[in-house]
C-alpha cells in the first residue's frame, strides 16, 4: 500500500580505496618490461634493444602478479593498495636499473663449438638449457663402458649399450664437469634438460630394465623389467646429484622427453606412459585409457616430491607430450599430438582432431594440476603435431611443430596452407 509519503533516500554503498595509482603503477610496469628480451649475454640481443636475466623478469612478474591481485580483489582495503602500488613501484624501478643493452649487430659468427676429447663410441647431445648465468648444459648419452672426455676429466658408464650424461659448459665454451650413471648396466638416456633460477639443472629421459640406477645420489630402479622406465635427476650448479626419480609403479614403457623449472623452483616432466594400467610416479596411481601410448605429465617439488601427475581420462588410440613450459605464475602447457578422430580429455573437456593420423594438441595447467583447456587442430585432414612449445612472461603461449601437405588448417584463428606436398613448419600463438 502506498504511504503517501516520498521514498527514504538509501544512502550509496561506501566507496572503496581509490586505486587509480595502482592501475597507473601496473601500466608502467608494463611498460617497463615492454620489447625487454630474456638472455644472458649481451651479444645474444640485437643492438637498441634491452635484456635482462630470467631472474630480473620473473622479480617484476612476481611484483605485477601482486598488484594485479588487489587491483582485482572487490574488498581490498586502502593499506593493502598503496602497500601493493608501492612495491610494484619498487619493483619497476629495481628492473629499469637491471636493464642492459645489447650488442649483436646482425651479423653472426660462430663463438666456440665443443666436442668430445677422449671417447671412441658412439656419443650425442639431443637437449640443451642455459641458466641465468649463461651455464650450459647439454644432455643425451654415450655408448659403451670406455672412457669419455669433455674437456672436464673422463667419465665412465657401467652399460654396454647407451649411458645417459650430462655436461656443464660456462658461457666461455669450458666444460665444467660431465656426469653419467655410475650403476646400471642396461641403456639409459637424457632426452631432456632443464635450469632454475637457483642453478640447479634436472636431466629428464629414460633407464631400461627394472635394475638398479645410480646418478650420484643412491640407487633407483623402474618396474618394467622389458623396456623403458621415465626418470629424472636433479644435480646443482657444481655438478651434486640432489636426487633421481622414476616410476614405482608401472607394467609398461614409460619415458620422460621433455622437462621444465618454475620460477619456485617445480619441475616439470612431461613425455608418454603405454597401456591403461596404472602406474606411479609418487604422489598416487594414474591410468591411461588406451593399450598404447597416454600423454602423461608429472610435476615434482624442489625436493623430488611428486606432487601430482596426469594422463588421458578419455581417448583409446595414442597420444604422448613431446614439449613442456611453465610460466611465471605456476601455469604449466604441454604439447605433443593425439591419433585419430576420435575423443580425448585431459581434464578439461573433449577435444577432436580431425585427422586420422596424428593430430596437434597442447593442454594448459594450473599450478594445482588442474587441466584448464586443451586446444587441437579444428580442419586439416592430414598428421599435425606441436614438437615445441614456450610461453612469454604475460602468459601468451606458443606451440611450434609441422602440418602435412597443402591443405588447408585451421587452429581456431582461421584456415592456413603451407606450400610443401609433405611437411610444412607451422608456429600458433595463444593466449592465456
Amino acid at each position: 500500500m502506498d504511504g503517501g509519503g516520498d521514498d527514504p533516500i538509501v544512502p550509496p554503498p561506501p566507496a572503496g580505496p581509490d586505486k587509480t595509482a595502482l592501475i597507473a603503477a601496473i601500466d608502467a610496469a608494463n611498460t617497463a618490461k615492454s620489447d625487454v628480451a630474456v638472455d644472458t649475454l649481451a651479444e645474444n640481443v640485437p643492438t637498441g634493444t634491452f635484456w635482462v636475466i630470467q631472474a630480473e623478469m620473473d622479480a617484476l612478474d612476481t611484483a605485477l602478479a601482486a598488484a594485479r591481485a588487489v587491483r582485482n580483489d572487490t574488498a581490498a582495503t586502502e593499506a593493502q593498495v598503496d602497500q601493493a602500488k608501492t612495491n610494484l613501484t619498487n619493483a619497476t624501478t629495481a628492473f629499469t636499473g637491471q636493464k642492459k643493452a645489447g650488442t649483436y649487430a646482425g651479423t653472426s659468427s660462430t663463438v666456440w663449438a665443443r666436442t668430445v676429447t677422449a671417447g671412441s663410441y658412439l656419443s650425442q647431445f639431443g637437449a640443451v638449457a642455459a641458466d641465468s648465468s649463461g651455464s650450459i648444459y647439454a644432455a643425451g648419452d654415450q655408448s659403451g663402458t670406455g672412457n669419455y672426455n669433455y674437456g672436464s676429466g673422463t667419465v665412465t658408464g657401467t652399460s654396454g649399450s647407451s649411458n645417459a650424461v650430462l655436461v656443464k659448459y660456462n658461457a666461455t665454451g669450458t666444460a665444467l664437469w660431465a656426469r653419467t650413471v655410475t650403476t646400471g648396466i642396461d641403456s639409459s638416456q637424457f632426452s631432456a634438460a632443464a635450469a632454475d633460477s637457483s642453478g640447479n639443472v634436472y636431466a629428464a629421459g629414460y633407464q631400461s630394465g627394472a635394475g638398479n640406477y645410480n646418478y650420484g645420489s643412491g640407487n633407483i630402479a623402474g618396474t618394467f623389467s622389458s623396456g623403458y622406465n621415465a626418470v629424472l635427476v636433479k644435480y646443482t650448479a657444481d655438478g651434486t646429484t640432489q636426487w633421481a626419480r622414476t616410476v614405482m609403479a608401472g607394467s609398461s614403457n614409460s619415458l620422460f622427453s621433455a622437462a621444465a623449472a618454475d620460477s619456485s623452483g617445480n619441475i616439470y616432466a612431461a613425455g608418454y606412459q603405454v597401456g591403461a594400467g596404472a602406474y606411479n610416479y609418487g604422489s598416487g596411481n594414474i591410468s591411461g585409457t588406451s593399450y598404447s601410448h597416454n600423454a602423461v605429465l608429472v610435476k615434482y617439488a624442489a625436493d623430488g616430491t611428486a606432487l601430482w601427475a596426469r594422463t588421458v581420462t578419455t581417448g583409446s588410440d595414442p597420444s604422448q607430450f613431446s614439449a613442456v613450459a611453465a610460466d611465471s605464475s605456476g601455469t604449466v602447457y604441454a604439447t605433443g599430438v593425439q591419433r585419430g578422430t576420435n575423443s580425448y580429455n585431459y581434464g578439461s573437456g573433449t577435444v577432436t582432431g580431425t585427422s586420422y593420423g596424428d593430430n596437434a594438441v597442447l593442454v594448459k595447467y594450473n599450478a594445482a594440476g588442474t587441466a584448464q583447456w586443451a586446444k587441437t587442430v579444428t580442419k586439416g585432414n592430414s598428421a599435425s603435431s606441436f614438437n615445441a612449445v614456450a610461453a612469454d612472461s604475460s602468459g601468451t603461449v606458443y606451440a611450434a611443430g609441422y602440418q602435412t601437405g597443402t591443405g588447408a588448417y585451421n587452429y581456431g584463428s582461421g584456415d592456413i596452407a603451407g606450400t610443401g606436398t609433405s611437411r610444412n613448419a607451422v608456429l600458433v600463438k595463444y593466449a592465456q
